[in-house]
């Protein structure tokens, strides 16, 4: 508890820097309430604006698209009753008596005459004057059975051939109204009404047309009565152009626009929503496809000016909100200080107890929990108090006890640092004694085999005399195989010593195994004929024959191996097999699994030696490769001096492999090791088998 209350202040403020917090938030306790308090009405009052804001956005919308509608529809009835009444006026003149019977005169009458000369005067004033007082009819003319122009309010357009219009062929059987078009002459936006002429026969005599002005089209298409300041009205025809002669003018008639709701009214369709204009402005729009005039009526109004109650909302909601977070921060202040003034009178006697005065106590102002926490922190500190005291008696205690400790610790270790010296002056002694032990051997190896070779070579030289008689032939025998055998003991006693000096290496060259097999099978192929066993080498084919490693050494271990087994073996045969084996393979004989190889051009060679001789007991086993030891069998022989299997187990260490034993008493041993030799070219191995010249 002590070491919580004493943290260090530059912890604190490392705590603080990890949070990433404050540091006002971790040391005050006040800033904390008022901050949670705030940012929890700040978050409420959020929630409430945005709720708000959404619901007051649908409703203003729904209202907007309603009076959008509304003003659609009502253009759409005052375009209807226009049109009606343009049609009705066209087929009223089309009945007046004058005109029919001036049109008469000039379908009967020749072009010179007088007659026709007066009629088309009187005819022309007439369209004049209808045009005049008609101002929603901008030319008035008159077209001949044969589709020319005859009489025409305008005389600019007296005689055009016109018989390929839609108009007039329509306009021949009945009343027709062609709904806006370029005019092919002006390019203008133009609206023809047509209706055939007929004489009291019934018989048609032509047709009178007119092209409406569409000024009267754009007063109320243009007319923004409850379509605020960015609302607009306009007609699309079916190719995406503009009908509107006024606002947007010739230039603007020929460019096609674009838009959502130009494209779905166009398409048939009659809807609100909200769109990106053709001008790329968001708006909120009403539109529909007029089948009676071929056109897309659009009421349009920008967002910005539909949506501007909802922003004042939003921004007077907002400020409700500041001024509620205000008065409520004001609040929690005043009750946050009630609460936190015991914390912070509290927090004071913790810091004095830290800084070690454990005599302070904590005021106990309130009954609440922070009432019950000060009660709770006086007996915390006179326990505290009661525990310092123990702890330092203790700590004498502790103090006097380590002392005498240390003080055997140095006894004990000046003991031990004699013992290391004793032990190092041991291991020289016992170096240099080995090193004695290896120059005697050496000395004595040398001295012992310089009579030893002569008494071997005067032996074989007198068993050539043919004047010996089989007595003394065999007591000759009798010394050349015990000088062998002698020689023998040397070089494995000289090997041994060789092994424990550590002195022992490998002499790798390249040599061909192959003659190093077929020397083994002859060097033994006479003793094991003598004895009537069978001797039978087995090389694998995929043995490579060209190898690097040390041929004398593994010439021995194959000699040893096959001596032993010729030498327990009385009947059956031996069979000494050579295989190769991949590397991570399992052995089926020894059950090992040999490593893999750390270069590409190693290889692992397997050699089996493996005989019927009288097997090895199980409890043999363990120390058949130790210096020295020979089996039951091998001492009631007499023979050899046990050092010929830790010789090889070593031979078979040093080039990188292992050797093992499985054995069974009365059925026979099998012998197996394995080396790792790296595979040489053939004709290394065979300069290194070639006899030096001038041998």
């Amino acid at each position: 508890m002590l070491v919580l209350l004493q943290q260090p202040p530059e912890h604190q403020s490392m705590n603080t820097d990890q949070r990433g917090l404050p540091v006002f938030w971790n040391r005050s306790l006040l800033a904390r309430l008022i901050s949670s308090f705030l940012l929890l009405s700040l978050v409420m009052t959020g929630v409430a604006g945005v709720v708000a804001f959404f619901q007051a956005t649908d409703t203003l919308e729904q209202s907007v698209i309603e009076r959008l509608r509304v003003a659609a529809l009502a253009r759409q009835d005052e375009l209807d009753a226009w049109v009606s009444t343009q049609a009705n006026d066209v087929t009223f003149v089309a009945r007046w008596e004058e005109v029919l019977q001036s049109t008469r005169t000039l379908m009967t009458a020749e072009p010179t005459s007088l007659e026709y000369q007066v009629a088309y005067t009187r005819l022309a004033e007439t369209l004049r004057e209808v045009v005049v007082r008609r101002p929603d009819f901008d030319e008035l003319f008159i077209l001949k059975n044969d589709g020319v122009v005859t009489v025409s309010s305008r005389r600019a357009s007296e005689g055009q051939d016109l018989h390929t219009s839609r108009y007039y062929i329509a306009g021949q059987t009945q009343t027709f109204i062609q709904n806006v078009y370029p005019d092919p002459h002006t390019s203008q936006p133009t609206m023809t009404i047509a209706t055939p002429l007929l004489d009291p026969l019934g018989r048609r005599m032509g047709v009178l047309a007119v092209h409406l002005n569409l000024e009267r089209m754009d007063r109320i298409i243009l007319d923004r009565a409850g379509l605020g300041e960015t609302g607009e009205m306009y007609l699309v025809d079916k190719t995406g152009l503009f009908v509107s002669g006024r606002r947007f003018g010739q230039q603007n008639f020929t460019l096609p626009m674009h838009s959502e709701g130009i494209d779905r009214a166009l398409a048939g369709e009659s809807s609100t929503g909200r769109y990106l204009n053709y001008r790329g402005v968001p708006v909120i729009g009403a539109y529909q496809y007029l089948d009676r005039f071929e056109l897309a009526l659009l009421v349009e109004m920008e967002q910005r000016e539909a949506f501007a109650p909802t922003n004042q909302l939003a921004l007077h909601i907002t400020l409700a909100g500041i001024v509620a977070a205000s008065i409520l921060a004001i609040g929690v202040y005043l009750l946050a200080r009630q609460i936190a003034r015991p914390i912070l009178q509290l927090t004071d006697a913790a810091r004095r107890v830290a800084a070690g005065n454990l005599n302070v106590t904590a005021p106990v102002v309130t009954r609440d929990e922070i009432g019950v926490l000060a009660q709770v922190f006086n007996q915390m500190t006179t326990q505290l108090r009661g525990l310092y005291e123990r702890m330092e008696q203790q700590v004498a205690a502790r103090t006097a006890e380590l002392t005498h400790t240390n003080e055997q610790l140095t006894s004990e270790i000046a003991e031990r640092r004699r013992i290391e010296e004793q032990l190092r002056h041991a291991k020289e002694d016992a170096e240099a004694a080995n090193r004695a032990k290896s120059t005697f051997l050496a000395n004595m190896s040398h001295e012992l085999r310089t009579p030893l070779s002569a008494i071997i070579g005067f032996a074989q030289l007198m068993q050539r005399d043919s004047s010996l008689t089989p007595d003394q032939r065999e007591f000759l025998g009798i010394i050349n195989r015990s000088g062998q055998h002698l020689r023998d003991l040397i070089n494995d006693v000289l090997e041994m010593s060789k092994i424990e000096a550590g002195r022992m290496t490998l002499n790798e060259s390249p040599f061909d195994l192959r003659p190093v097999l077929n020397d083994v099978e002859k060097m033994f192929l006479i003793r094991t004929q003598e004895k009537g066993l069978q001797l039978v080498v087995d090389c694998a084919p995929d043995v490579p024959t060209s190898l690097y490693s040390d041929e004398r050494k593994l010439r021995q271990v194959l000699i040893n191996l096959l001596s032993n087994a010729v030498k327990f073996t009385q009947e059956g045969g031996i069979t000494l097999r050579v295989r190769r084996q991949e590397p991570g393979s399992r052995s089926q004989d020894d059950g090992v699994i040999e490593p893999s190889l750390p270069n590409p051009g190693l290889q692992s060679l397997v050699f089996e030696v493996a005989d019927t001789g009288p097997g090895i007991a199980p409890d043999e086993l363990p120390t058949l490769f130790q210096a020295f030891a020979q089996t039951r069998t091998g001492q009631q022989a007499q023979e050899g001096t046990g050092l010929g299997l830790a010789i090889s187990r070593r031979f078979v260490q040093l080039m990188g492999g292992n050797i093992t034993v499985q054995s069974e008493v009365g059925r026979g041993s099998v012998f197996t090791f394995n080396i790792t030799v790296p595979a040489a070219e053939p004709a290394e191995a065979a300069q290194e088998a070639a006899p030096p010249q001038g041998a």
